[in-house]
């Protein structure tokens, strides 16, 4: 995850050292530090998944930093999740929250346009309820690799 973090923030002309924005739950900045990835890597990393786990791999640290969760286990299809939260200390791994992240990343150096975001993130919030269910709160996080920014809501 963090190589395909790596590779998208590079492939947007940023170095390590760049801000992160977020917004939402929290209005913070974090800085960025990778190491840059090599050639190979950019050839082999597809880029519809270097963007997906290069979103979750930031996601993952952003849950870590903003809430008092971590990531205990992968979703599975049909939970409209891609992580469920807990506590570390938590030997038992009682899910106690869901994450569901995104990331954005078009071709060339543009600025995404905020309502892509925003779009993005209400598409995320209705994919959570498939496991509603749960009665569990639910993390939307949607990064985007231009900027960078990341959007950060709880439902």
């Amino acid at each position: 995850m963090v190589e395909a973090a790596a590779i998208c923030l590079d492939s947007k002309g940023h170095r390590p050292g760049v801000r992160l924005a977020v917004r939402g739950i929290s209005d913070r900045s974090y800085t960025l530090e990778w190491q840059p990835a090599s050639e190979q890597a950019h050839r082999i990393w597809q880029y519809n998944r270097a963007t997906e786990w290069g979103a979750e791999g930031i996601a993952v640290i952003l849950v870590e930093n903003e809430t008092p969760y971590t990531v205990i286990e992968a979703g599975v299809q049909l939970t409209g999740i891609d992580y469920w939260l807990g506590d570390e200390s938590d030997t038992t791994f009682q899910r106690k929250a869901r994450l569901e992240a995104s990331g954005i990343r078009y071709p060339g150096h543009g600025i995404v346009n905020s309502s892509v975001i925003t779009q993005r993130v209400n598409d995320k919030l209705q994919q959570t309820n498939q496991s509603d269910d749960t009665q569990l709160p639910a993390y939307v996080i949607v990064v985007e690799f231009s900027r960078p920014v990341a959007e950060f809501h709880e439902k």
